[in-house]
């Protein structure tokens, strides 16, 4: 039996103050190089007929977002086993590997540790984190993001419907949704990924790492974390040489 093709796949829309390209390519490859897997980075203009924003921690100021093609990522994937995440999630660890092992289709995050701020609720939903997910080539795979798509173009209606204050369109808020409803309302732990992701929610001075930690310096002090996978929100850090630095000490 043929081995089944494993990789990564990203999206990334440049902005007037954002290089969501150039982020992605450093890391994307730090990513491949910690998992020994390619990687697929797909890049789509933002629709002439869609407007989205997004709160930009380093400013505090709405600024534009294109996030509106992640629900084709099973039509994008050249891979039978897919592992998406956002471009600015830094992998230092191989523990994504073992949802290639997991025996499912689908496996999607629930929880969210973030180091400054609590977690937002998610009112009536049950919580679901776009930054990092698994699918494997199969009809509930594909049937989940065709309904995520529908969603998406109906956000008026869902949104609504599912009593949410917040217009802004948010694949996190369209995953819930998708999951809440492709289970019938009667959600199950199988599509759940083993483990939280941790988020950096403020602008930090300095991320240091090394075989064994990683620190978040800011003004206030620092955070020692055992060394894992980190979701780093400030893209005013990303665009930085501090990136290119970080990724040199993790790969060292």
């Amino acid at each position: 039996m043929q081995e089944k093709s494993k990789g990564i796949l990203a999206y990334a829309s440049n902005t007037a103050t954002v290089d969501y390209v150039g982020i992605a390519k450093q890391t994307l490859a730090l990513a491949s190089s910690q998992l020994n897997i390619p990687y697929t980075l797909i890049t789509p203009d933002t629709p002439s007929n869609w407007q989205n924003f997004r709160k930009d921690i380093d400013t505090n100021q709405a600024v534009p977002w294109n996030n509106f093609d992640r629900y084709r990522c099973y039509e994008h994937s050249p891979y039978d086993q897919t592992l998406v995440i956002d471009v600015d999630y830094l992998v230092t660890t191989k523990r994504l590997l073992s949802v290639f092992c997991s025996g499912q289709n689908l496996l999607l995050c629930h929880k969210n540790n973030c180091l400054y701020e609590p977690t937002p609720a998610r009112q009536q939903l049950q919580p679901v984190w776009a930054t990092v997910f698994y699918f494997a080539k199969s009809v509930q795979a594909e049937m989940f993001f065709q309904l995520v798509g529908k969603i998406q173009r109906n956000w008026e209606y869902y949104r609504t419907f599912f009593g949410l204050q917040q217009s802004q369109f948010r694949n996190d808020y369209a995953f819930a949704m998708a999951e809440l409803i492709s289970s019938g309302y009667k959600l199950t732990k199988h599509t759940a990924l083993p483990w939280h992701i941790t988020t950096v929610d403020k602008t930090p001075e300095e991320i240091d790492v090394n075989n064994n930690w990683i620190v978040v310096r800011d003004s206030a002090g620092a955070l020692i974390l055992p060394r894992q996978d980190l979701h780093v929100m400030s893209k005013a850090w990303l665009q930085t040489s501090k990136l290119q630095n970080f990724i040199s000490k993790a790969l060292a």
